[in-house]
């Protein structure tokens, strides 16, 4: 079998990548390819609506970010005073859409979410292959990436712990993955085997029990029908982010582990316990031999309130590129960051103080299902709050002798989206009274969408 260093790009993790996976393939503000899943996967219980919300919203399930899911900024202002400077770099003669709207091509190299559609999980026709992952440019950062997002998912240890360990992912009918842990129980050769369950018949009841008498069982049949607990469906929504990490056309059973010159991928194994590597062929990882995952405290903790949100995308107007998770959590693995003027057209709900949930990855099931990312912004989850009624009034908003900031909310916290120069008018869409200040709301956008201007 070809064994060859796995490459890999930084694209998807911005810090540690692309929750378990890629992002905008979920990607934003640019369009976005499906993500394909290897299994009947649900949203996760208690964090997910992503059903109900997308067929209420009757969008894309795909949460990704288009220029087209981006509205346009309306025409300039009106000068009142003079006429626009004929200088072409002038502010006052370029398109104001170039102001909020994403370039193209710059969001075409930066997206995130590279997407990349899989074959289903049992679908062992074809030859075995190493699987080559596309997630970024820095071989050693990528593949430091892909090894923390199998360390902290919910995998259960064959063998004693050692510092040599290789990760098995599977599905639980299928029937390659099955022979390969029936020839693998005899085995003495320190290395400790660590199973990761991507799909198949209770596969959710088999990550949430994670044992390995579970996983017998579930390879003896005895896992389907078995009531899932909530946060075996949660571990098994976490785990379907890895496969964009890991490349397109993921084969179960794949292993992945740590050699002297790099992260192998051995996909689509079909020679049970004699695909396994050598004990030399894996290299020493002495810091992760007593390695708890850190999936198991997440799963662990209370789920934060979660609420609807305002109907619409969300887009990032903050300059500060937004991290994305799997889970509500910053501890959870991180999917990727949503940038300035990123966008995701489906926003499914606020969750606690800090977070929003969107449609953030479409699974290739039965059904086709979309699984929920959050996006860490309690800047933005506090003005999507933001209580207040737009009040009729009429006229014009001018600009005296100094610009106005051109506000996303009614809030001084609010990001700018633009200014309105001296000597130049907006007509007034209506007021807004909050908190003793009174805002001017101008129409900026050609769907209507306002900016506010504090009087």
């Amino acid at each position: 079998m070809m064994r060859r260093r796995r490459r890999v790009s930084l694209a998807l993790l911005p810090v540690l990548a692309v929750a378990l996976a890629v992002v905008f393939a979920l990607p934003p503000a640019r369009a976005s390819a499906a993500l394909a899943t290897t299994d009947d996967i649900d949203v996760a219980d208690g964090l997910g609506h992503a059903e109900a919300a997308a067929d209420a919203a009757q969008t894309d399930p795909l949460p990704g970010a288009d220029a087209t899911a981006l509205p346009e900024v309306e025409a300039d202002a009106e000068a009142v005073v003079g006429e626009p400077d004929s200088d072409p770099d002038s502010d006052h003669n370029h398109d104001p859409a170039s102001d909020l709207l994403p370039d193209a091509d710059a969001d075409a190299d930066a997206a995130a979410w590279p997407g990349a559609d899989t074959d289903a999980a049992t679908a062992v026709d074809e030859p075995a292959e190493e699987a080559s992952a596309n997630l970024g440019d820095d071989p050693a950062a990528a593949d430091a990436a892909l090894l923390q997002a199998l360390d902290d998912a919910a995998w259960i240890g064959d063998g004693a712990p050692s510092q040599r360990h290789v990760y098995v992912l599977f599905a639980t009918d299928c029937s390659w993955s099955r022979t390969l842990f029936e020839q693998s129980r005899q085995r003495d050769d320190g290395m400790q085997l660590r199973w990761l369950v991507m799909a198949g018949p209770g596969a959710e009841w088999l990550a949430g029990a994670n044992t390995l008498d579970a996983l017998a069982d579930a390879f003896a049949g005895g896992a389907a029908g078995q009531a899932a607990p909530a946060s075996g469906s949660r571990a098994l929504d976490s785990h379907a982010w890895l496969q964009p990490m890991l490349g397109a056309g993921l084969r179960v059973p794949t292993l992945v582990y740590l050699a002297d010159d790099g992260v192998r991928i051995q996909a689509g194994l079909r020679a049970g316990a004699a695909d396994l590597p050598a004990p030399t062929q894996v290299a020493d990882r002495p810091d992760r031999a007593q390695h708890r995952p850190a999936i198991h405290r997440l799963l662990a903790r209370p789920l934060p309130d979660w609420q609807p949100a305002p109907a619409g995308p969300y887009i990032r107007f903050h300059a500060e590129p937004a991290p994305v998770h799997a889970l509500p959590s910053r501890d959870s693995l991180q999917v990727g960051e949503l940038p300035h003027l990123g966008s995701y057209a489906t926003v499914l709900g606020l969750v606690g103080d800090d977070w929003i949930e969107v449609a953030g990855l479409r699974v290739a099931d039965r059904g086709g299902r979309t699984l929920s990312a959050y996006i860490h912004a309690p800047e933005a989850v506090a003005l999507m709050r933001l209580s207040f009624e737009l009040l009729p009034a009429e006229g014009v908003v001018v600009a005296g002798e100094s610009p106005r900031p051109m506000h996303s909310h009614p809030s001084l916290q609010a990001p700018v989206l633009r200014w309105l120069d001296p000597g130049y008018q907006m007509d007034r869409a209506g007021e807004v009274l909050i908190d003793g200040q009174a805002w001017d709301a101008v129409v900026l956008f050609t769907d209507g969408g306002h900016a506010y201007l504090p009087r």
